[in-house]
């Protein structure tokens, strides 16, 4: 059955401002004979925009730099998995103690003895006068972390040195003795460089990880509660290297069990 037709329009002299308007009664009726499960339409004068294509090449282009994009973010989703170390299961060597300090029995711990008034002079100005202790592990290949226990107050150092580094008489703790440590002062952390680098950053966490990474000539310290880089040496390492843990003013350091990442 064909619908009653509606009023017909001049549809080509519509213009784009011309407000289209139909018989009510003829649009009631025409809809009610019919059962439609869409919303009555609507017009638009908008004309769409249309962009002006690119060429060939350029598209070309643009595909490959998308694609050597993916590829550059896969290779470093890979590197992130690489450049997570093992953890190294640091001990502390008895052997190479300073005398005035004492390790303790797991060799896990260091911290400082009592020292005897009258025997001062020895410790500030003997032939054993940095008070530090080695780690038994030593690192000629590969990458190692250790996260050592540190007091909130007080003074200490930690990083790494070289097998042939001197222990013995007076010298400067920084890379030309073979020495790659941060130092915790009374009131600032420094980076014991030539002359000492002041670090704008203040230690917040009571735990300091430590990052070897001996192909690439890294030692890089962090904060492990806020997960924040500290500082980080750049040397070409020739011999093994060896954590080391200087303790002052009392101070007591422990090495403590890396959680699994």
């Amino acid at each position: 059955m064909k619908s009653r037709a509606m009023d017909s329009v001049d549809w080509k002299n519509v213009s784009q401002t011309t407000s289209l308007t139909l018989p009510v009664e003829n649009v009631a009726t025409q809809w009610a004979t019919h059962s439609v499960p869409w919303n009555k339409p609507t017009l638009s004068n908008k004309k769409p925009v249309l962009k002006p294509m690119q060429p060939l090449d350029e598209c070309v282009q643009l595909l490959k730099d998308m694609a050597k994009e993916l590829e550059d973010l896969g290779e470093s989703m890979q590197g992130c998995q690489k450049y997570i170390p093992r953890s190294a299961d640091v001990y502390l060597d008895p052997s190479s103690c300073h005398p005035w300090l004492c390790v303790s029995e797991d060799r896990r711990e260091v911290r400082e003895r009592s020292r005897p008034e009258d025997q001062q002079h020895i410790y500030e100005h003997g032939p054993l006068q940095r008070s530090c202790v080695l780690g038994l592990n030593s690192f000629s290949t590969g990458r190692h972390y250790w996260e050592v226990l540190v007091p909130r107050h007080g003074s200490w150092k930690l990083g790494v040195v070289s097998a042939s580094a001197p222990r013995t008489g007076i010298f400067p703790i920084n890379p030309e003795t073979g020495y790659w440590c941060i130092w915790k002062g009374p009131k600032n952390l420094w980076a014991c460089t030539d002359p000492h680098t002041r670090l704008q950053q203040c230690l917040q966490s009571q735990v300091v990880g430590v990052f070897l990474d001996y192909e690439e000539g890294q030692v890089s310290f962090y904060d492990v509660s806020r997960s924040f880089h500290i500082y980080t040496f750049t040397q070409i390492f020739k011999e093994a290297l060896f954590p080391v843990f200087v303790c002052l003013d009392g101070t007591v350091l422990k090495v403590q069990t890396v959680q699994a990442f």
